[in-house]
């Protein structure tokens, strides 16, 4: 499923089930924002075309579990989880950005509060960048910066609470 914007928008719309699915956009692979809550996505595919995009864009929306997915953008963000995004999980998948500039990351996380990362594999210019975010969970997780100039995972303003386990 896909088009010039995105494959998937969800505004409001929750407890949804996607699986086995392939999502493409120009912009966004899947969108969900403004209470787009408790939804499930598994299985799936989500690729972005576009520069400062992102396959995977949650925001203001909660509790969503991405499982066994795998996130591509060509030139901006593998997964932007962004202001007000609290409470989601992202397992066993994979996010990763094809940008060189060390400015764009596979997980790009701003604002947000308890989200948890396990047993994925992140790779990008720059892996993870996580900002004035709080009570981040990452356990079992690959990073992989591309970029010299880049970081494998970049705390930033005033980011608290990280958990990192087994990790590399």
């Amino acid at each position: 499923i896909g088009n010039s914007d995105s494959g998937l928008i969800a505004a409001g719309a929750s407890s949804n089930v996607v699986t086995q699915s392939y999502l493409w956009g120009g912009i966004y692979g899947i969108q969900m924002y403004t209470n787009a809550d408790y939804n499930d996505i598994s299985f799936s595919t989500m690729i972005a075309n576009a520069s400062r995009t992102s396959a995977l864009n949650l925001s203001s929306s909660d509790g969503n579990a991405v499982k066994g997915s795998y996130m591509q953008s060509l030139a901006g963000y593998g997964a932007f989880l962004d202001t007000g995004a609290d409470y989601n999980t992202i397992i066993r998948s994979t996010m990763t950005s094809a940008a060189v500039t060390a400015a764009r990351y596979a997980l790009y996380m701003t604002g947000v509060s308890t989200n948890t990362i396990l047993d994925s594999y992140v790779q990008g210019s720059t892996a993870a960048f996580i900002s004035g975010s709080t009570g981040t969970v990452i356990g079992g997780t690959v990073f992989v910066a591309t970029n010299t100039t880049g970081g494998a995972l970049v705390l930033v303003g005033g980011s608290v609470n990280l958990t990192l386990t087994t990790s590399t």
